[in-house]
């Protein structure tokens, strides 16, 4: 009877520890990231959740991956991103735009971080505002806010996202912590290349390219391609009249996109206008550039070797049209 009763005491736990579910796995980073920008501003809404993989400018022999969530309501657009791998610490010289803030802050169950807030407003106007950290060697986060989040909401939000234990590789955290100081460039580029050429911070990559417009040089080109993409981002360009060629078509969506942004209006894509477009590029400490559109993402590359702009492996060339 005793052999019976241990049997059956056996048995049940057995059939317990079976029945136990295992450890739930850690909420993946768009939950995450819901969870915090909802608490503060509920009219923000998930619109967009990308990963993407590029080369670290660190070590090309690397990866990097980031994490890209996007929420939108009521004209704003903010996006939260995590990016792991060979990525340089959070500093002023590598944080985009001027920088307005540096606060520690507390960030629940995961102890203190020094945030940096920054601006890539200028002379053409707003642009986004940005709140940066490393959360760890190799792991460092992004805030961005174009016309939504002011610094405060941006803090709020960098308090209110989960503590978070993703770790880089060995390998990564090594070339981080080898990596010579950054320093920050500011350099203009001559149109002269007829290619879209792309160097130090990006808010200053279109200002200094050439004009576009309804029969102007270049108007028919994968950099007017570029151009479209950018409309057709905040909403005043349809997807299917991005074709390479500007035309009366995009002449018209580019004054309804000047007058929105508060520009002289003339359908003539000049220095203003592309000044007034590039305050809301950002850089992921890769070789890519991002454009916080009203309605849509879009990621650029900076080829490493002559830092001309590519999208889709082909680069942004004045005189030939391969994207459409």
């Amino acid at each position: 009877m005793r052999k019976a009763l241990l049997a059956l005491a056996t048995s049940s736990v057995l059939a317990l520890g079976l029945a136990a579910p295992a450890q739930a796995a850690p909420p993946p980073f768009e939950d995450n990231a819901e969870k915090a920008v909802s608490e503060v501003d509920p009219t923000l809404r998930l619109s967009e959740s990308t990963e993407l993989e590029s080369d670290s400018s660190l070590d090309p022999s690397q990866k990097v991956k980031t994490d890209d969530v996007t929420f939108r309501g009521s004209g704003k657009v903010v996006s939260v991103l995590r990016s792991v791998g060979a990525v340089r610490k959070v500093t002023g010289d590598t944080t985009v735009g001027r920088v307005l803030q540096k606060k520690k802050v507390k960030r629940a169950k995961a102890g203190a971080r020094d945030v940096l807030i920054s601006s890539t407003a200028d002379q053409y106007g707003p642009g986004l505002t940005i709140a940066a950290w490393t959360e760890r060697t190799g792991v460092n986060y992004q805030v961005i806010s174009r016309d939504g989040l002011d610094r405060a909401g941006l803090l709020k939000v960098v308090k209110a996202l989960p503590a978070d234990d993703t770790k880089a590789s060995r390998k990564a955290r090594r070339a981080v912590e080898s990596a010579p100081p950054a320093r920050k460039r500011v350099e203009s580029r001559s149109a002269s290349s007829l290619y879209v050429d792309g160097a130090g911070v990006a808010t200053d990559d279109w200002g200094d390219e050439g004009t576009l417009c309804n029969g102007c040089s270049y108007s028919t080109s994968n950099y007017t391609f570029m151009w479209q993409k950018v409309l057709w981002a905040d909403n005043r360009l349809a997807a299917g009249s991005v074709d390479c060629s500007f035309g009366s078509q995009t002449a018209s969506a580019t004054v309804n996109w000047q007058n929105w942004m508060g520009v002289s209006a003339d359908g003539i894509v000049g220095a203003t206008t592309r000044g007034r477009a590039d305050n809301y590029l950002s850089q992921l400490e890769t070789e890519s550039v991002r454009y916080a559109g009203y309605s849509q993402i879009l990621y650029f590359t900076r080829n490493s070797s002559n830092n001309r702009y590519m999208f889709n492996g082909r680069y942004f060339g004045y005189t030939y049209t391969t994207l459409c």
